[in-house]
């Protein structure tokens, strides 16, 4: 293209190509629009400089500036948008939303530091924690938390109670230089040291904490005005002031008792010299070459010449010609090793423990009664009565009867058996045997009949599995029976049962077959007569004299599809009547929407036919009557303005092509419109 150098004036504005360029009169310029807005209007495109651009002021919605393209300074008053402000130098949100930088934000000036970091153990929330030791009133902490004290974590240097501090170890340790005030301390206490015994101001200290005492701990005086109770006083009481009320020893002293003794001395002293005065010595073994006294209390070992007279509480290792006259003996524990024989023979002799029967009604007599004749008794002055048996590797059996042999004619109980013959008795099982013939007896009252009286209960620890009342009403799962077998519960009988008057079931009852009259509903097979007012019966063969009600009645079906209400067979042997009322015959009346008698596949035959008629007898009516149609039969309102008859309609082909004609057939001709009638031999227009 040639160079022009030419110099172009336009008046009132330039336009290049519609909307490419133009210059409108008042000096804008618009590429791309043709109604420029702006000094310079550019719309539907980029652009482009490759130079400088100077502005007063730009506004853009974005600003990109090229990676590769260098700015070196960006100045302006304020910068607004998508939820940041920055204006005079501070950065805003707008709004109350939430300012985010990202990095390291180590540039960030005037900003506090800290250590504390945040972290999300999957907890569901965010905890704080912090990467180092964290000091209050220290620029350098030493400890995992510490307040005040020197960088120094000992005792000794950590500080004192003015200028000292807490220190805190994560593992555990803590270190007070001060007062430390707590209402209560928890923990063994094992390392505590340097505690001032003399500030203890309260509390009990146990027996088992209290120290031993060593002699030249003991004062030289020790008063007690109370009693001194020990198990067991040892080493030697010389040159030591008791005074006490009572001294006693559990086991004894052992040691010397040096020093005069004022007032009683009981226990067992292993040695006793130069007692003087009438001293009262009770010892439990007394051995000696040659014993003088006016009474012994106690037990005497070695050979006693000379005549014993006073009363023995223990006399053992008598020899076997030793006669002991005893009228009443009062012992508190006799030790037979082999045998104790009580009575001159057989027939006499008795044991009677705390009292006398008189007269003797038994051989075995324990008394724990009540003595009601001493009036400093109260009915908390009472004792139990017992006979144990025990044995933890055999039986325990008690046998009463009247044979030598335990299994005699003789009756048992028994506990702990190990004999394998009876079913059902372990080891842990209580056994009432009899070995005889007889009968097991239970009377619940022989004595003089009265009132109140109570029944049997079978227990199991706190609930009764049986009772049976006085009146002779038995009770399974129950307390009080009613009637004289009375369940709570399921019962079954595995044999025949039979009743030989009515039975009355207030519930249900299910049984594989019944042979007799039966009053209630029934589910299952069911051979003669019911009478039932609910439920669903399904029977073979049935013969019904009266009444059939019910809600659903199926014949070889379930009636219970499509809302039946009467079903017979299935199929094209069908007769169905829904809960609306339809009847469907050879049908199962689905898709059918007329209301009333369907059957698309069956013929009816019948002796006569009635419609909209309530005369239908012998006398008056015929083998088709329509007399009532028209005429106001209230019962059959629906069809008020339609009381007409439709014939069959059907095309001139189709009567041409009818068969089985007998003569006396009408229908309506609708090629021709006519009504036609067939006489044995040609169709006839009836008008």
């Amino acid at each position: 293209m040639a160079n022009y150098n030419k110099q172009f004036n336009f008046r009132n504005g330039v336009q290049v190509d519609n909307d490419n360029l133009v210059v409108s009169p008042t000096g804008l310029v618009g590429i791309g629009t043709t109604v420029p807005t702006e000094a310079l209007d550019v719309r539907g495109g980029n652009a482009k400089i490759s130079g400088f651009a100077t502005a007063t002021s730009l506004y853009s919605k974005f600003l990109e500036v090229d990676g590769t393209a260098g700015v070196t300074t960006i100045t302006f008053t304020d910068a607004i948008g998508a939820g940041v402000s920055i204006s005079s130098g501070i950065v805003t949100a707008a709004g109350t939303g939430i300012v985010t930088f990202y990095g390291d934000a180590r540039f960030l000036q005037g900003m506090p530091t800290s250590q504390w970091l945040d972290i999300d153990a999957g907890l569901g929330y965010t905890s704080i924690y912090a990467q180092g030791n964290v000091g209050v009133g220290t620029v350098d902490p030493r400890f995992t938390f510490q307040v005040g004290g020197n960088a120094d974590n000992t005792l000794a240097g950590f500080g004192t109670d003015s200028d000292g501090g807490v220190g805190i170890c994560s593992s555990g340790n803590v270190l007070i230089t001060g007062i430390t005030t707590s209402g209560t301390f928890v923990g063994i206490g094992s390392d505590i040291e340097d505690l001032n015994a003399s500030r203890i101001a309260y509390g009990t200290i146990s027996n088992d904490r209290l120290p031993v005492l060593e002699n030249s701990k003991i004062p030289s005086n020790f008063v007690v005005t109370g009693v001194i109770t020990a198990t067991r006083f040892d080493g030697n009481l010389n040159g030591t002031e008791i005074q006490a009320g009572l001294i006693t020893a559990t086991s004894g002293f052992t040691g010397n008792l040096t020093g005069d003794v004022t007032g009683d001395v009981v226990g067992t002293a292993s040695t006793a010299q130069s007692l003087t005065g009438t001293p009262n010595v009770i010892v439990g073994i007394l051995t000696a070459n040659a014993v003088a006294a006016s009474s012994f209390i106690g037990g005497i070992t070695g050979d006693v010449t000379g005549n014993l007279t006073g009363t023995a509480t223990t006399a053992s290792s008598l020899t076997s010609d030793a006669v002991v006259n005893i009228d009443q003996a009062k012992v508190g524990l006799t030790t037979v090793t082999s045998l104790l024989g009580i009575g001159t023979d057989h027939l006499t002799g008795s044991i009677e423990l705390g009292g006398v029967d008189t007269p003797n009604t038994a051989d075995l007599f324990i008394n724990r009664a009540f003595d009601r004749t001493n009036s400093g008794l109260t009915t908390d002055n009472f004792s139990n009565a017992t006979v144990k048996l025990w044995s933890d590797l055999g039986e325990s059996n008690i046998t009463i009867g009247t044979s030598e042999s335990a299994t005699g004619v003789n009756g048992q109980i028994r506990y702990g058996n190990r004999n394998t013959g009876f079913d059902y008795s372990t080891s842990n099982s209580l056994d009432i045997i009899n070995y005889g013939d007889g009968n097991i007896n239970t009377y619940l009252q022989a004595g003089t009949s009265g009132i109140d009286t109570g029944s049997v209960y079978w227990h199991d620890k706190n609930d009764v599995m049986m009772a049976l009342t006085y009146e002779g009403n038995l009770g399974i799962g129950l307390t009080n029976p009613t009637d004289r077998l009375h369940i709570n519960g399921t019962s079954r009988f595995t044999g025949d049962v039979v009743f030989d008057a009515n039975a009355t079931f207030n519930g249900s009852l299910t049984v594989d077959s019944i042979t007799t009259n039966l009053i209630g509903d029934v589910t299952g097979n069911l051979t003669g007569n019911v009478d039932g007012s609910a439920g669903i019966s399904t029977f073979n063969t049935a013969s019904v004299t009266q009444t059939i009600t019910a809600g659903q009645i199926g014949i070889s079906t379930d009636p219970t599809g499509l809302n039946r209400r009467f079903a017979v067979n299935t199929g094209n042997t069908s007769f169905i009547v829904d809960s609306s009322g339809r009847v469907g015959v050879r049908t199962d009346l689905s898709g059918i929407p007329v209301e009333g008698i369907n059957a698309p596949q069956a013929s009816v035959v019948c002796a006569s036919i009635g419609l909209a008629t309530d005369r239908f007898d012998a006398a008056n009516s015929c083998a088709v009557d329509f007399g009532q149609v028209g005429s106001g039969f209230t019962a059959f309102t629906p069809i008020t303005t339609r009381e007409f008859m439709r014939v069959p309609r059907v095309t001139a082909a189709q009567i041409a092509a009818f068969t089985g004609l007998i003569g006396g057939e009408i229908v309506y001709d609708t090629d021709n419109n006519v009504h036609k009638g067939y006489n044995g031999t040609t169709w006839n227009n009836l008008y």
